[in-house]
Parts: C-alpha cells; sequence; structure tokens
C-alpha cells in the first residue's frame, strides 16, 4: 500500500483488517506503480498516475452524505475518474458511495484486471488519454 504521508499511515496501522503481510510504504508512488500489477484508487489526480503507467485500476470516492448530494447538483459529469472523463468513455470502473465497500467490490471487475496488463476496458480510451 502506498500512502502520501504519515498521518495517513498511522491510520491504516490502526485498522486492524490489514493483512498482516501487507507493506505499507510513504511516497514514492511512480516507483510503485511502475512495479504494479494491480491499484485500488480514489478518484483523483493519482488516476492519471495509475493510467500513465498503465496500471489496472479500480477506483473509489466516498464522500459524506450531504457533500456529495450537494456535488451531484452542481458538477454534472458521466464520472468522477479522471481518465474516464478524459476519454470520455469508462477506462477505470468506479464504485462511489454506497458501491464504495468491500463487499460491493464485485470479482468481475477484478478479472479485468487480472486478464488486462494494460489496465483498460478499451485501448482506443488509453489512445485518447497518451497519444503519441
Amino acid at each position: 500500500m502506498v500512502l502520501p504521508d504519515e498521518a495517513l499511515k498511522q491510520l491504516a496501522d490502526r485498522l486492524t483488517a490489514l493483512p498482516s503481510d501487507m507493506e505499507i510504504q510513504i511516497g514514492n508512488l511512480p516507483q510503485a506503480l511502475a512495479q504494479a500489477d494491480v491499484a485500488i484508487a480514489s478518484t483523483g489526480t493519482v488516476t492519471m498516475e495509475c493510467a500513465f503507467f498503465g496500471v489496472p485500476t479500480v477506483t473509489l470516492y466516498k464522500t459524506s452524505w450531504s457533500t456529495y448530494q450537494i456535488g451531484k447538483r452542481i458538477v454534472k459529469v458521466k464520472w468522477l475518474t479522471m481518465p474516464n472523463i478524459l476519454a470520455d468513455e469508462e477506462i477505470y470502473p468506479e464504485f462511489v458511495q454506497g458501491a464504495a465497500t468491500p463487499g460491493l467490490l464485485p470479482e468481475p471487475r477484478w478479472s479485468f484486471c487480472k486478464t488486462n496488463r494494460a489496465g483498460f476496458k478499451s485501448k482506443s480510451g488509453w489512445r485518447k488519454l497518451f497519444r503519441p
């Protein structure tokens, strides 16, 4: 697991649900993504880094109920994940609010990650993001 700062690492250390063999790293995300087989990421800019490195990624977004209700009335987009927005198609699967729970991350979404090293449901979507 790669976290951006010590405060989040301390929070992760307190979680008892983490596997005992899970390594937690602070920073150096590009190096970690260069070696990654799969990622779980928030829907922000980190998904662009995942896309750049071609890492299969499942994206999550969860906020308070009130913030989500206000936001969805103000911001009108099909997706929250930046590569999806830029490609105008779902490249990375998204799990938002109530769907962003461990029990609701369905196996078919992980299957695409396991079988598609490029990490994209659509090669044309990736090309829209990173044209030579």
